[in-house]
Parts: structure tokens; C-alpha cells; sequence
């Protein structure tokens, strides 16, 4: 997740799912949430960037970037929670839960819920009118190719609508700073690339531009401004042995 500023990345390592932060220049990095002992998942900052909210274990947790203690955000009896984000002036969440995007005010801890199709991977409209989200194949983090699809959802009606088709891979959805567009990854072209979709409300405004050939994309973020935009790859490795054999 890059800073909304650009000048910092928060991510988590594949191999054993702890949380860093590091500047993009160069420097020191940090590991965050050591007092957690399962894998952190989804890290997002606030608008402010005094805190990063993330997931782990099913619960919802947030903590300063330069260090400090984790505070327990959302924790539901029975109820995983997963792929949280923040509202653009910080005042609320959306994460997912089930077969709903829930969304949480941080005041007074009130919510209201929208009944999906498996939604993950929220992404709030800079004007806070929409929020893209993914729907399908929510195990995409672990390298899963299996079909998905963006779609939006407009947050006065209620309203939600599929922008990309459903036999490919469609994700981690990017508003641009004018929310007049998602960048997105996609391998409808062959390998996972960034593509581009104009909007029009909530639906597309053309087709699909590619803007990427060959970078194996896994998940985006961009800076506040739109200057910066951060593309993660995923590497899986394989291995070959050989047995003797018995008789």
C-alpha cells in the first residue's frame, strides 16, 4: 500500500505475513504489530497517514506506521473480516464480510451494510460517492487465477454495477484523484497487466485501456495526487525432486 503521499510503502511479506513499512527513498525498515500472532493481510493508510488499518485472523486492527502499540478496530463473534479500507476523509471503513461490504463509522461505531456477491477489495471514490470493489476469487493473494470481476457501487442508491466482464481476472480496483476512472489488473490480454477504464456514474465509458505489457501485476495503489502508481508483483517458485525407487 503506498502512502498517500507517495513517500512511503507499507506491505506484507509473502513467506511468514508480517507487516513493514519503509520509505521509498531509501532508510530503516520498520516491522509493525509484533504482538500478533497471525498473518496481517490487506494493509491500507488513512488519508492522514497517522494509522494503517489491516486485517488479520478475521478481526480488523490498526496501528501508527512509524511504530506503536495495535488497536483492535473491529472484531466480530463467528464473523471473518477482510480487505478493509478507508473512507477519503477518514471518518469511515468498508471492509468485507461475507456476502456484504460493511461500512463503519469510526465515531459512532454505526453501520450499514450492502447484501453483494462476494465482495472484497473495496476502493473508495476520492469524492466518496463510489466504491469499486471485487467480486470472486477473493483467495487472489495466495496467486489464485480463478474469475473475477470489478464492479461499482453507488452509495446513494445503493446501486451496484458489474464495469469488466467475468471469465478473466479482474482486480485490485484504483480510483484515479478526479474519480473519473479505475485503473485495474486484468489478464485478459494473456499475463496479469494495468488497465484503464473511464467512468461515466457507475458504468464504463468505453473499453478497457492497457496500460502495461508484461509487468505481472498482483495489486495496485496509487499516491493521492496520481503521480505515483504502485504495482505489486507476486513470484511462486516450484520446485523438482528426485526418489530413488524400491522394490
Amino acid at each position: 500500500a503506498l502512502s498517500p503521499d507517495g513517500q512511503m510503502v507499507a506491505y506484507v511479506d509473502a513467506k511468514e505475513g508480517h507487516l513493514y513499512v519503509r520509505q521509498l527513498a531509501g532508510g530503516r525498515v520498520l516491522r509493525l504489530g509484533d504482538e500478533l500472532s497471525g498473518r496481517v493481510f490487506y494493509p491500507r493508510w488513512s488519508p492522514d497517514q497517522t494509522s494503517i488499518l489491516f486485517g488479520s485472523n478475521g478481526v480488523l486492527y490498526s496501528v501508527p506506521p512509524l511504530g506503536g502499540s495495535v488497536t483492535t478496530i473491529v472484531r466480530e463473534q463467528g464473523a471473518g473480516l477482510f480487505t478493509p479500507t478507508w473512507s477519503p476523509d477518514g471518518n469511515r471503513i468498508v471492509y468485507g464480510q461475507g456476502s456484504t461490504l460493511v461500512i463503519r463509522d469510526m465515531e459512532t461505531r454505526s453501520t450499514v451494510a450492502f447484501e453483494l456477491e462476494g465482495p472484497h477489495s473495496p476502493n473508495w471514490s476520492p469524492d466518496g460517492s463510489r466504491i469499486a470493489f471485487v467480486s470472486g476469487n477473493a483467495a487472489y493473494q495466495y496467486g489464485n487465477i480463478a474469475p473475477s470481476s470489478v464492479w461499482i457501487l453507488e452509495m446513494d442508491t445503493g446501486e451496484a454495477v458489474r464495469l469488466t466482464g467475468e471469465s478473466n481476472v479482474n482486480l485490485s480496483p484504483v480510483w484515479s484523484p478526479d474519480s473519473e476512472g479505475i485503473f485495474f489488473v486484468s489478464d485478459r490480454g494473456g499475463g496479469t497487466d494495468v488497465y484503464w477504464q473511464a467512468i461515466d456514474g457507475v458504468h464504463a465509458s468505453g473499453p478497457p485501456v492497457r496500460v502495461s505489457v508484461g509487468l505481472r501485476s498482483h495489486t495496485l495503489d496509487m499516491s493521492s495526487d496520481g503521480s505515483r502508481l504502485a504495482v505489486s508483483q507476486l513470484a511462486i517458485s516450484q520446485n523438482v525432486f528426485r526418489a530413488k525407487m524400491t522394490r
